[in-house]
C-alpha cells in the first residue's frame, strides 16, 4: 500500500522559480519521485491561525485521510509584522523600554503553542493512524538580523515551541531540525534552496521508513 502524505505550510514548501527553485526541486515533488503519494496544500502567507480553521482542516487533511502529515509553519508568524505602518511610526518615537513591553505584550508565542496542540489533537482524532512530522524554522541570515528587529529571536522562540511539541506528542510526532543543514536558505534569508529541499526529502523518507522507536534509539542522521 502506498504512503499518502499531506504537506501543510506557507511559501516554504512551494516552488520559487524566480529564485531557481522549480517545482521539481521542491521536497514534496522529490518525495513523489521516491514513490510516495504527496498532496501539497501549502499556501503563501499561511500561518497556524489560518490553518487551524475547521473548514481548512476538513478540506486540507481529513478529505485525504493521509498516513503522514507534514507541518511546515512559523516563518509568517516570526516576521516582524505585528504592527501597521502608523503603529511602527508611533513605536519609533517612544522610549525603548515602552516599545519593548508593547512588543512582548503582543507576542504570539503562547497562542501559537496552544493552536499547534489543538491542531495536532484535532487531526489525530479524525485520522486515527496518522503520524505527524513538524519541520522547524531555519534561522535567518545576518542581513535580516540587522534590519528586522526581533526576527532572529522570534525564530528561536518558535523553535522552542516545536521542541516542546515533540516532547508532548512523542509517540506519533517527529521533529525535523532544519538548522542541522547549513547554508539552506536563498538570498532573502527566509525561503529554502534546492539543497535544503533535498535534505528535507531525504530526512522525511528516513522517518517514514524507520519506526519511531528506532529513530529515538539510533538518533539517525542524514548525510546530505
Amino acid at each position: 500500500m502506498s504512503c499518502r502524505i499531506v504537506v501543510l505550510g506557507n511559501s516554504l514548501p512551494i516552488p520559487r522559480p524566480e529564485d531557481g527553485v522549480g517545482y521539481h526541486d521542491t521536497y514534496p515533488y522529490i518525495l513523489t519521485s521516491m514513490g510516495f503519494e504527496v498532496i501539497n496544500k501549502s499556501k503563501r502567507i499561511n500561518d497556524i491561525e489560518i490553518q487551524s480553521i475547521e473548514t481548512n482542516l476538513l478540506d486540507d487533511v481529513d478529505a485525504f485521510q493521509p498516513n503522514y502529515l507534514i507541518m511546515h509553519f512559523g516563518i509568517v508568524d516570526c516576521s516582524p509584522r505585528l504592527f501597521t505602518k502608523n503603529n511602527r511610526k508611533l513605536l519609533g518615537i517612544l522610549p525603548n523600554i515602552i516599545t519593548n513591553n508593547i512588543i512582548i505584550f503582543f507576542s504570539k508565542y503562547r497562542y501559537a503553542i496552544t493552536r499547534f496542540r489543538k491542531i495536532i489533537v484535532r487531526v489525530k482524532k479524525n485520522n486515527k493512524n496518522i503520524k505527524i512530522i513538524v519541520i522547524n524554522i531555519t534561522q535567518t541570515n545576518e542581513e535580516n538580523r540587522r534590519k528586522s528587529y526581533g526576527f532572529s529571536s522570534n525564530i528561536s522562540k518558535y523553535n522552542k515551541i516545536f521542541s516542546k511539541l515533540e516532547c508532548d506528542f512523542g509517540p506519533y510526532l517527529t521533529l525535523i531540525d532544519s538548522n542541522l543543514y547549513k547554508n539552506g536558505l536563498l538570498k532573502d534569508g527566509i525561503h529554502i534552496n534546492t539543497g535544503m529541499n533535498r535534505y528535507l526529502a531525504c530526512k522525511i523518507s528516513k522517518i517514514i521508513n524507520t519506526p519511531k522507536s528506532l529513530l529515538e534509539v539510533k538518533k539517525i542522521q542524514v548525510d546530505y
